[in-house]
């Protein structure tokens, strides 16, 4: 059954793609256990969080430098402790020193707070924040997609959705704010304004 999936055949051998989950069916054994402390449900979430993490510091720096809340789902927690403990030291220390920046979201807020930028400017600003917020979700679908592949596709579904919500909620939203803030000033309805009727004119 191995040879047939290409996995221990001779090299220069004719190989058929690798099966990802066969794959997986020999190597869980081993992978190191995950410590008991992070309430993971079972074995099967502890292998994959395991992997969608294994690629090391990047995901909590991308996550950090973007804005982005950590969470307390699985893979949160996971990256979290992996980030403190599994890690070699040196990559902890980098990633603590990263962790010292202010991420790019709360200098882009403090630059807008003044109000010294024209609406084009904080379009352009907007539009470059949202963009790598962008790329950064198709990074972590990518990790997401490898999981399903190795476990199956029910692996870290409610995770994951936990995940890609937090990556989600970075995004900016300058110019619908500075509409909210400028509207009453210039006697322009805002947007929750928009929402207000009468009694009267409900079900129109």
């Amino acid at each position: 059954m191995h040879y047939v999936a290409g996995i221990g055949q001779a090299p220069g051998a004719d190989a058929p793609k690798v099966t990802p989950a066969l794959l997986m069916g020999r190597m869980h054994r081993f992978l190191p256990p995950s410590p008991p402390e992070l309430g993971l449900a079972s074995e099967a979430e502890a292998r994959a969080v395991r992997v969608y993490c294994a690629s090391g510091i990047d995901q909590p720096m991308v996550l950090h430098l973007l804005g982005v809340h950590r969470g307390g789902h699985a893979i949160g927690r996971f990256r979290e402790w992996q980030a403190s403990a599994d890690l070699p030291t040196p990559h902890r220390a980098f990633l603590a020193d990263v962790r010292c920046c202010t991420p790019m979201r709360e200098r882009v807020e403090a630059a807008v707070g003044g109000e010294r930028l024209a609406v084009q400017e904080l379009a352009r600003l907007e539009l470059a924040h949202n963009s790598c917020i962008d790329m950064a979700l198709r990074l972590f679908t990518r990790r997401y997609e490898l999981v399903r592949a190795l476990l199956g596709v029910d692996a870290l579904a409610t995770s994951w959705q936990h995940e890609r919500g937090l990556i989600q909620e970075a995004r900016l939203r300058l110019l619908v704010e500075r509409r909210e803030m400028e509207g009453p000033r210039r006697g322009l309805p805002t947007r929750a304004h928009a929402y207000k009727r009468e009694p009267t004119e409900r079900g129109r």
